[in-house]
């Protein structure tokens, strides 16, 4: 009986220690409702946004100015997908959510 219920505390059943130690390496937890990810959780996620924000800021700077719209938006689309792709390869995975279900 010990033996077994060792195994049980050591991972053989996802018990809710193990699950909030799953979602908390996610930097980019899923949105309550619909497909996506809402805000980071960690701060390596919120140094992605701020580098986001940054990027973004310097291509207006570069591109706006020159009167360059078509290449902003090609460098503004580039940064999108890497965006995407790092909270594709970091966040929680993608479905759709209906929100929290209630047992009621």
């Amino acid at each position: 009986m010990g033996a077994g219920r060792r195994a049980v505390q050591g991972g053989h059943v996802h018990g809710h220690r193990e699950v909030s130690a799953l979602e908390s390496r996610y930097w980019f937890p899923a949105k309550r409702y619909g497909c996506g990810w809402g805000p980071p959780r960690t701060w390596q996620g919120r140094l992605v946004l701020v580098a986001f924000f940054a990027l973004l800021a310097v291509g207006a700077l570069v591109f706006l100015p020159k009167q360059q719209p078509g290449s902003f938006v090609i460098y503004t689309a580039f940064l999108v997908v890497v965006l995407i792709t790092v909270c594709y390869l970091t966040g929680e995975p993608p479905r759709w959510r209906w929100g929290k279900k209630s047992n009621s």
